[in-house]
């Protein structure tokens, strides 16, 4: 993998990570809403959040590769990688309320398989939907 392929999946994975260290900020710092139970500090929730943000941007990567879209991997926007790792990160949120930490500590095997797969298919829709915006004619 060249420095040009891996532009574009560093970014989105950068976003992944803005968006998440951002949440874990907010809710062990500023809300503390945390349960004590779970011991997550600010440091272990950050190694949590680089870690989803390492498997988002591999995910993202081989999904461009698996669905023929290797040009997003080099001419991307800089802020459309971002942003939409930054909205991808905002999905998994969102699915992350409905069945809480089921991806990192899922309570069944069936639970785990179902998030592995969303967070999947999410990855693969957001190289799918980057590489979608990227073949639009600009405006001038």
């Amino acid at each position: 993998m060249s420095n040009s392929t891996a532009r574009t999946p560093t970014l989105f994975s950068l976003g992944v990570l803005l968006l998440e260290a951002s949440g874990s900020v907010l809710h062990t710092q500023i809300l503390q809403d945390v349960p004590p139970e779970l011991g997550l500090t600010l440091p272990a929730m950050i190694l949590r959040d680089l870690s989803l943000a390492v498997v988002a941007g591999v995910v993202f990567f081989v999904s461009a590769r698996i669905l023929r879209k290797e040009q997003i991997l080099r001419e991307a926007p800089r802020w459309g990688a971002v942003t939409t790792g930054a909205s991808f990160a905002l999905v998994l949120e969102a699915f992350n309320w409905i069945l809480p930490n089921s991806l990192l500590t899922p309570a069944t095997a069936g639970q785990g398989m179902v998030a592995w797969t969303y967070f999947v298919a999410c990855a693969a829709g957001a190289a799918a939907l980057l590489a979608s915006i990227q073949r639009r004619p600009r405006r001038v």
